[in-house]
Parts: structure tokens; sequence; C-alpha cells
């Protein structure tokens, strides 16, 4: 369905939107794909963990239903939140928010990824909830990056249009 998607679209796009629309699918893809790879090497301690609440007496005997389903969630969950700040680059793109605003705003955007990762991840110890913020902070602080650069870029991209425009209307 990618694929008809963009068989779809394509033809009425430009050059330029294609590269972005490849570079947004390619990020995408890589951002994901750690995100998913995360998620499966806190797995098998998640599972460890969790199976340690039983008495030790009993035998954890897991229904595929559930199993299945706490391994789909927690390999989404990653997986999406990897993908949260290529959506502040694009927000940035199209000129909804600012690099400097995203910058500003450090402080609770660390409280919100630490938050998220305190609600998704499964084990009990603050450690990995801690190592695991890392790298979506890390990501935030890129994104940040290159919204900025992506503004002063577009800034000076605008004053090169205005001085052409004066020079324009003073002839």
């Amino acid at each position: 369905w990618l694929y008809e998607l963009w068989a779809y679209m394509a033809p009425g796009m430009t050059r330029k939107e294609k590269r972005y629309v490849w570079g947004y699918g390619i990020a995408s893809l890589l951002l994901f794909g750690t995100g998913v790879a995360l998620g499966m090497a806190i797995l098998p301690h998640a599972i460890l963990i969790l199976l340690n609440f039983m008495p030790h007496s009993t035998s954890a005997i897991l229904q595929y239903s559930y199993y299945f389903s706490f391994v789909m969630r927690l390999v989404l969950v990653f997986g999406i939140a990897f993908l949260l700040p290529e959506l502040l680059v694009a927000l940035n793109m199209l000129g909804l928010m600012q690099g400097k605003t995203m910058l500003k705003g450090w402080r609770w955007a660390i409280m919100g990824i630490v938050t998220f990762m305190a609600i998704a991840n499964p084990l009990p110890d603050p450690w990995s909830m801690v190592f695991m913020s890392v790298p979506i902070a890390g990501l935030y602080f890129l994104a940040c990056f290159i919204s900025i650069r992506h503004d002063k870029r577009v800034e000076k991209k605008r004053a090169e249009l205005d001085a052409e425009l004066e020079a324009a209307l003073a002839e």
C-alpha cells in the first residue's frame, strides 16, 4: 500500500518534494528500527523481571496472546518514541515551530521524555528508565540543532529575497 500511495502522489510532486519524502521516509525507517531494536534489547530483562514476581514453587506458563500483546506494545512504543524528534523537525520545516522555541523548552521536553519512559518501561528499576531516556533526549537535542540550522538558512534566504526586492523597488 505504500507503493500505491507513492505511485498516486509522486507524479504531482516536484523533484524537491520527492527528495524530502524519500529523506523523511528513510529517516523514519532508521529511527523506528533503532527504537524497535532498543525495545527488543530490553525485552529479555523485562520478561525475566516480570516472571520473578511469581512464587518460586510455581511454574510460569505464558499464554501466547498475552506474551505477543506485551511484546508488540513494548516494541511499538519504543519505535514510535524514536519518531517523535522527526516530527519536531517536520513541524519546523513546515514553519509551525522554531528551533529556538524547542531549545527553550528543553526542561519540559526532558521531563516529558523521562515521564514517558517511566510509563513505557516495564522494568521496575530507575536506571533502565534513565538509560532508555538518554537516546531519546539526544534525538531531541539533535532535532533542535537541525531545526536551528534550518531556521538560519530560511532567515538568510529571506534576507536575500528582501534585499533583492528592496533593490528592485529602488530602481
